[in-house]
């Protein structure tokens, strides 16, 4: 069968057969042999082919197929290397208990040559790291995580126009970087080394970008403020969170507003700081 005919055949297979239909089970063999093929498009075919097909009524499959997939986190072709991340998160969304047989291999790819798999891997660890990993497989994601987060972020680092978005140096990961240390929010406040970079690399993010309206600025001032409220060593920002907050709060978009609103909440049911007058009245003015 040529390549375009097994494309072609995946793609019938999405739009005409029910996820629960038997033959869904033949094309899971087509799907295993591609993604242990030698040849670099069949793999990539049988990637996407699994993100796209497979779903919970073949659920009893998937460690077979995070097994294949985690094989291919060492390929050469870092291509192959980032897609089996992104696959890997449907995998495990599909059985979480999957998480602890790939939660190293995933670690380990914060240290890979090619940024797009190592932005991969952070936004992975951001949805499925726990503290069931060990506090030492914890603490290394957050310090990697940590790390990678401040060499692209640097001004020096030279980095393509892929990893922009409208003048800002990758916005996404460092919203994937602040969740991740919010995850790991026990065993960062019992590593002050850990504590204190991790601290420093929010107030860097409230101090740049507190007061700026671009949409994915906002998103990332707002999960900024809910790991600062999540971590008790970070009480000291919650005076720079509650002046971002206030910002959201006065915009004349509702949706900024109620971001905010949730910010604020967030904050109060954590450890409720006091509030300036005119905070007071923004937020009633709600």
């Amino acid at each position: 069968m040529t390549k375009l005919s097994r494309k072609l055949g995946y793609l019938t297979v999405s739009v005409l057969i029910p996820p629960s239909h038997d033959l869904m089970v033949l094309v899971t063999n087509t799907i295993l042999r591609d993604l242990s093929s030698t040849n670099l498009v069949d793999i990539q075919l049988g990637l996407v082919a699994t993100a796209n097909l497979i779903t919970r009524h073949l659920i009893s499959l998937v460690p077979v197929l995070v097994e294949k997939v985690v094989t291919l986190l060492r390929h050469s072709c870092h291509l192959v290397r980032q897609k089996s991340v992104a696959l890997l998160d449907h995998l495990c969304n599909l059985e979480p208990s999957c998480w602890s047989e790939v939660s190293s291999s995933v670690i380990g790819c914060l240290a890979d040559a090619n940024p797009g798999v190592a932005v991969a891997s952070v936004q992975l660890l951001s949805k499925h790291l726990s503290s069931s990993d060990g506090n030492a497989a914890v603490r290394l994601a957050v310090a990697a995580s940590l790390e990678f987060h401040q060499k692209m972020t640097s001004e020096e680092t030279q980095l393509p126009a892929d990893y922009q978005y409208r003048g800002h140096l990758v916005p996404h990961l460092q919203i994937y970087c602040v969740r991740l240390y919010r995850r790991a929010s026990d065993q960062v406040s019992r590593t002050p080394d850990l504590s204190d970079n991790i601290i420093s690399s929010l107030q860097s993010i409230l101090n740049e970008f507190t007061g700026c309206k671009d949409l994915i600025i906002q998103a990332l001032l707002y999960e900024t403020v809910l790991t600062i409220s999540s971590l008790p060593t970070a009480a000291c920002l919650l005076p720079s969170a509650l002046r971002s907050v206030g910002i959201f709060l006065t915009s004349r978009h509702h949706s900024t507003v109620y971001t905010g609103l949730c910010a604020l909440d967030a904050i109060f049911k954590q450890r409720p700081p006091r509030l300036t007058g005119d905070q007071e009245a923004a937020v009633l003015s709600c």
